[in-house]
């Protein structure tokens, strides 16, 4: 049965000559494709999960943060801006280095921006 498998045939003059070494090496390989293959698709469709933690080693306690966000239909004197950090520490309508710009109904700006520079 084994050398009716071998698809490496020993070809002796004009006929194919099936042997048992060849039908080895040919169950061998498939095999090893086939295990190859399906370690291949376990690998690619595994998760690997990394966690990582980086301490901030940043001299500085602040970081900067920049926003542009638009409020249609809303009055400057209305935002205000709050902050909290990860470690739950707080500040309350932060009103530093703030830019508001009117806008009219269209998105184009009324008046030049008037830049805040208190610390709130």
């Amino acid at each position: 049965f084994l050398k009716s498998i071998d698809v490496f045939p020993k070809t002796l003059d004009e006929f194919k000559e099936r042997t048992f070494s060849g039908a080895t090496i040919s169950v061998v390989s498939v095999i090893s494709i086939v295990a190859l293959i399906i370690g291949e698709f376990n690998y690619y469709h595994g998760i690997d999960r990394v966690d990582e933690l980086y301490v901030d080693t940043r001299p500085e306690g602040l970081l900067d943060i920049y926003l542009n966000i638009t409020f249609p239909n809303v009055a400057c004197d209305v935002l205000t801006l709050d902050v909290m950090d990860g470690f739950g520490e707080s500040q309350v309508n932060v009103e530093h280095n703030i830019h508001k710009r009117r806008l009219d109904r269209q998105g184009n700006e009324l008046n030049s921006a008037q830049k805040e520079t208190r610390i709130g």
